[in-house]
């Protein structure tokens, strides 16, 4: 694919000629037969690329192919090797990283023939803001202990970790007789509470926003949907789970997940809860 050094710094429009045959001797001018269609899966963020392929024919000869656009004009134009009646081209269009999300670009594809024979096509997309990447964790076990701040008790979501809860922690998991098993923020009134029973001092200030989803399935669970995703906080900072609950969270850096519970072991002691973990790789920009 040819790097087309003619368009403006923030663009890159390259093409790739991937076939053709020699024009014909047929007399007359006729519009050239052309489609433009995008390469499947295409993501309209700033500085992705789209890729379109322009396919032309014609009885005569092809001549040039220009593409022009709004807000921001490409200004390409290439001149079809001489003797062609057919032609497929895949070209990049680079979406400058100045176009705000909710913008909308417009390229116009024209392709003219040797007997002065044009067909223009016009295509168009919205410009959507960058979905932060999703991180997946799997396996991880809390303890469900609050006999000491030393046992594996909570979940760091910036290293992705299991971790006990000494100041870096995210979410607390544990485990009462009577409560069961929790998911808890680490700033709240229960799990200052539960470690006190021990007299344990535990005085996390950090505030995680937690909520019980209803009717999520955690396998469908992408970028897209933490994105999207609104978590009401629940009143108490905490919530009883069991196996297969989804719970969604908010950090306090305004990192947003969901942690699935996968498994629970029901004894008087440490009761280990096993949960997996989707969660942006970083903070959402504003839109």
């Amino acid at each position: 694919m040819k790097k087309l050094n003619q368009l403006l710094a923030f663009f890159l429009l390259a093409f790739v000629v991937v076939s053709y045959t020699s024009c014909t001797d047929d007399a007359g001018a006729e519009k050239p037969t052309v489609t433009v269609t995008e390469a499947a899966g295409a993501t309209y963020t700033p500085g992705s690329d789209v890729v379109y392929t322009v396919t032309a024919s014609t009885n005569d000869e092809l001549s040039t192919l220009t593409v022009t656009g709004e807000p921001v004009n490409p200004n390409f134009s290439y001149t079809y090797e001489k003797g062609l009646s057919t032609n497929s081209q895949d070209l990049t269009f680079t979406i400058p990283t100045t176009l705000a999300a909710g913008s909308v670009q417009k390229l116009t594809f024209t392709v003219t023939t040797d007997k002065d024979g044009e067909t223009a096509i016009e295509k168009s997309f919205t410009v959507v803001a960058n979905v932060p990447a999703m991180n997946t964790y799997t396996g991880l076990s809390s303890i469900g202990s609050y006999t000491s701040l030393d046992k594996v008790s909570a979940f760091d979501a910036e290293t992705g970790t299991a971790v006990a809860p000494k100041g870096t922690e995210d979410i607390v998991l544990l485990y009462n007789g009577t409560v069961k098993n929790m998911v808890l923020s680490p700033n709240s009134a229960q799990a200052k509470s539960l470690y006190a029973v021990n007299s344990v001092t535990y005085n996390s200030t950090t505030a995680t926003k937690l909520q019980l989803l209803s009717g999520v399935n955690y396998d469908n669970v992408d970028a897209a949907y933490l994105d999207a995703l609104t978590v009401t906080p629940d009143a108490d900072g905490y919530m009883t789970v069991a196996v297969n609950d989804v719970v969604a969270f908010q950090t306090a850096t305004g990192k947003k997940g969901v942690l699935k519970v996968t498994a629970v072991t029901y004894t008087k002691a440490d009761a280990p809860i096993s949960y997996s973990v989707k969660v942006q790789a970083t903070v959402a920009t504003a839109k």
